[in-house]
């Protein structure tokens, strides 16, 4: 099966910064390069989308912070605080049906699942905004007919547009079965806006303290994309 990849993925797009840091330590330049080719490619054929996509901002933002230095540090974490800001505005106002059924009809993979669980999550933390439904609830979050789509109730439920994943030991169809398949709306969903504060201060933190480090440029480039990943 090749999603049993997925976690290996993610530990090897991991490691393209500290090998080719390392190999450019020691003037190994060509190499470092090649390093990072090779284990991009590698990683973009397996099956992991989150992977590709999380290196592919990676490598944007190692190229950003090339061109532009501190300033596209400073750019790049403000435009991630926004991401926070707007994700669960972005994942309430999308039609998961029209989109698993319309432009990602042929998708493979758990992506239209996964429309699924980011509109959920996103309306179940509207209901508790200010403190969230609570550390690790996310798997126990109770759900209704009222919940899902008409198609996606009862062991009719359609696999057309990504029903079919059900929660352990139940016989209906749930759209969150486990967490939410993104760290930004966990936060809103179990500790609402209090939470998403506090990530906010780490993010800004963060970004700004890398930013202004006086570090090697190419160490301190290559640290915050680790960081963006």
């Amino acid at each position: 099966n090749p999603s049993d990849l997925n976690r290996g993925s993610v530990y090897l797009s991991l490691t393209i910064w500290p090998l080719a840091y390392f190999l450019y330590r020691r003037k190994l330049y060509l190499l470092s390069l090649f390093s990072i080719f090779t284990i991009t490619a590698i990683v973009l054929q397996l099956e992991s989308l989150t992977a590709s996509l999380a290196l592919i901002a990676a490598l944007l933002t190692f190229a950003g912070c090339f061109v532009l230095k501190e300033k596209a540090m400073k750019i790049i974490t403000l435009l991630m605080i926004a991401g926070v800001v707007a994700t669960p505005i972005l994942a309430i106002n999308m039609n998961p049906v029209e989109l698993a059924t319309g432009q990602l009809k042929n998708t493979e993979g758990s992506i239209k699942h996964r429309l699924f669980i980011w509109d959920f999550a996103a309306d179940k933390a509207l209901e508790k905004p200010l403190l969230g439904w609570g550390f690790d609830s996310a798997r126990h979050i109770p759900v209704t007919e009222n919940d899902m789509p008409p198609d996606c109730w009862g062991d009719s439920a359609s696999t057309d547009i990504g029903c079919h994943w059900r929660k352990k030991n139940t016989p209906i169809p749930h759209p969150l079965p486990l967490h939410p398949h993104n760290g930004t709306l966990q936060i809103w969903l179990e500790l609402g806006l209090v939470g998403v504060a506090f990530y906010i201060i780490i993010i800004g933190y963060a970004g700004f303290r890398i930013a202004s480090a006086n570090i090697e440029p190419l160490n301190k480039y290559a640290f915050f994309a680790i960081f963006v990943q």
